[in-house]
């Protein structure tokens, strides 16, 4: 968020929502947002029964202090920089999530995390669900206690960790949008990620990060999904590399 738009928050002529429930009164970072590290405690273990090796689950929070709280998640290439900030260029959802936006940030609060395994996190691989992402966004809002959300917003895998949320905390949002997202992948797709994960790691485990340029993300998970055309095209086209090189 930039310095108009903070001015912009404290204007008297906006109109102030009433809060359905409190968050602690921050200290906001320059800009209007704050980042929010809550430690993953020692016996969390996910839906495989496998422990992630990342100490802390990130959240940022952006708008109003004290208003109604919004969660906001989008592909797997998002993260907690929903919106503009000082420290992060544009964000990944600056045309949705505004002041005066769709999403409001004059009146009301926008919550968004970071997906595990964060990329600094990546040398041991896990199996991580939506439910596993839902119950570490409920880490971070039992640290804010916070007891409910306005709405949880959801886009393609944002949506899929909406979904698993209602399903384990029904009463946590009062309202569920989802966009371009099922319940659960298709079994096609889900061996097609497989495929490509299997990929990355041969890549990696033969020190051939020459093939395909991945980055972060893209080490992360499947390049395919929401990493954008050029991405898809780097990964299929060190996929072959590395096949040709196979065969010699």
């Amino acid at each position: 968020m930039t310095l108009a738009e903070t001015t912009l928050l404290e204007d008297p002529d906006c109109r102030r929502a009433t809060a359905l429930t409190p968050v602690r009164e921050p200290t906001r970072e320059r800009g209007g947002a704050r980042d929010v590290i809550v430690p993953i405690p020692a016996d969390f273990r996910l839906a495989s029964g496998e422990k992630l090796n990342q100490p802390n689950i990130v959240g940022r929070l952006h708008g109003r202090i004290g208003a109604p709280v919004v969660v906001v998640a989008g592909g797997i290439s998002a993260g907690r920089f929903v919106h503009r900030t000082e420290t992060n260029g544009l964000g990944w959802w600056s045309g949705a999530v505004s002041v005066r936006g769709p999403i409001d940030l004059s009146r009301l609060q926008v919550l968004a995390v970071d997906f595990a395994p964060g990329a600094e996190f990546l040398d041991k691989a896990v199996t991580i669900t939506t439910q596993d992402q839902a119950r570490l966004l409920a880490l971070v809002l039992n640290h804010l206690k916070i007891e409910r959300v306005a709405a949880f917003v959801g886009c393609s895998y944002g949506g899929m960790v909406g979904l698993a949320f209602a399903e384990l905390f029904p009463d946590w949002a009062e309202q569920l949008i989802i966009v371009s997202a099922a319940h659960r992948a298709h079994p096609q797709a889900t061996a097609w990620r497989g495929i490509q994960r299997r990929t990355v790691q041969c890549l990696h485990r033969d020190g051939r990060r020459r093939y395909g340029a991945l980055g972060p993300v893209e080490q992360e998970r499947p390049p395919q999904l929401g990493a954008g055309a050029q991405a898809h095209r780097r990964f299929w086209q060190g996929v072959a590399e590395l096949a040709i090189a196979v065969l010699r």
